[in-house]
């Protein structure tokens, strides 16, 4: 069976893996390596303390946390991982959301433990917070890592870096395939375009910001608002920010200071100078992942809407994915991608 997947972020890098170990199937993946919301995101891994109240898309999540444990079995690499464990803090919310993800513990050994906490050293010491929720078990991912290690370990893929047009809906770029997987993030909207299918979906900026830090063991933290901060062995990520108005997708000085801004509420930034990344995210209206074939050409798949979690429910999806073609099992209905398509 010939493949062709279009673009090699989360969903579509973890897809090839899985196919890849099956010899029944030629695969070639095609990407141009243009604003991946991937290669520019460093996520946190910490969905049992969320709110949201979206079943379908926690259910995705919090089963997207647990696969993270195969994957790195199967790799048998976690270089993209830091596990350092994660502190929320909202002092309005904070016994609610304590309740809260104690009540998930019950279910996700992974989270390991959830403590309730006012000092640790996990936490640099001029950071201003009253109390913070501790769950031991989070973790954070490095996108381009995560791709660089997947890349080192597949094999048997064709890897095609150029830009992919629909030629029809069984073809990319004149090449004829029989399964096409459409994986390109928030760009995967125009190359619908090529065939004329529209969907509910729209692109989000998001800029993060790097400081060189020196050599530490601080864990993930979370503060009310949009902030988060996530340690390296020798850096500081801030971050990120989610712009659905932006009107270019260059570096916006604005933005960066923006969020050197709400960092500083919070503790001093070791300096100014700093690097950075910007990629763009897949939304839609509904806030869900959808990913599955089209009733009009069975045979096309199409995978978006993973929004600012995408690191999460990234490597499930692809995992589904190929799970699907190789042993013919359901995709769950509630990520239907039909739901999404305009007519």
């Amino acid at each position: 069976m010939k493949i062709g997947i279009i673009g090699y972020g989360i969903v579509g890098s973890t897809l090839a893996y899985y196919l890849s170990k099956n010899d029944a199937y030629t695969i070639d993946v095609y990407d141009d390596n243009i604003l991946s919301g991937t290669k520019a995101a460093v996520g946190i891994v910490c969905p049992w303390v969320t709110q949201r109240r979206n079943k379908a898309w926690y259910e995705l999540v919090e089963s997207g946390a647990n696969f993270y444990s195969k994957l790195i079995e199967d790799l048998d690499d976690k270089s993209f991982l830091r596990d350092t464990g994660a502190y929320i803090m909202h002092d309005k919310l904070h016994d609610k959301l304590l309740n809260l993800a104690n009540g998930r513990l019950e279910t996700n050994p992974l989270m390991e433990s959830v403590i309730s906490i006012e000092s640790s050293d996990k936490i640099p010491q001029d950071f201003k917070f009253n109390k913070a929720i501790e769950v031991t078990g989070a973790f954070s991912v490095d996108g381009l890592k995560f791709l660089e290690s997947i890349k080192r370990k597949t094999e048997n893929v064709n890897f095609i870096e150029a830009h992919a047009t629909l030629t029809s809906r069984t073809s990319i770029n004149n090449i004829e395939y029989d399964k096409i997987f459409i994986c390109a993030g928030a760009r995967h909207q125009d190359i619908l375009k090529d065939i004329d299918i529209k969907i509910d979906a729209y692109a989000q900026k998001g800029m993060l910001l790097r400081f060189e830090h020196p050599q530490n063991n601080y864990g993930i933290l979370m503060p009310q608002g949009e902030i988060d901060f996530l340690y390296n062995e020798d850096e500081l990520i801030i971050g990120a920010s989610h712009e659905n108005d932006y009107e270019h997708t260059d570096f916006d000085v604005n933005i960066a200071n923006n969020l050197i801004s709400q960092a500083e509420r919070y503790m001093k930034l070791p300096h100014h100078n700093y690097t950075y990344r910007i990629g763009l995210r897949s939304h839609n209206s509904k806030n869900l992942p959808y990913f599955g074939n089209l009733d009009s050409n069975p045979n096309m798949y199409i995978v978006g809407g993973l929004g600012s979690s995408g690191l999460s429910s990234g490597p499930i999806i692809g995992y589904l994915l190929s799970d699907h073609i190789i042993n013919n099992t359901e995709l769950d209905k509630r990520y239907d991608v039909t739901n999404f398509i305009i007519e």
